[in-house]
């Protein structure tokens, strides 16, 4: 099943340390992205997506482990969905 993870940093995170997550949730395997009839958008800032038929409590390890790169504090939410429709977000044009 496919997860969206939310994850927030806190203590007055700045743009640099949101970055930083981006990378480390990127090498732990998630995308910032969602597919949607044949489209692929943009999730908004600090969501991630996952579908790669780990567990959720896996999907939650990894993204801790890339939170802590950050060394702030943070809160995370992931939620598996069985399906999703999204509307307003910025379309991925591939080159």
């Amino acid at each position: 099943m496919p997860f969206i993870t939310r994850v927030e940093l806190r203590n007055s995170a700045k743009e640099e340390d949101y970055n930083e997550l981006h990378r480390a949730m990127k090498q732990a395997g998630f995308t910032r992205t969602i597919e949607e009839g044949g489209k692929t958008y943009r999730l908004p800032t600090a969501e991630y997506n996952r579908s790669d038929g780990l567990t959720i409590q896996k999907v939650l390890s990894r993204a801790k482990a890339a939170a802590l790169s950050t060394n702030l504090e943070y809160g995370i939410l992931v939620v598996e969905y069985v399906n999703h429709k999204c509307e307003g977000l910025e379309e991925v044009r591939w080159p």
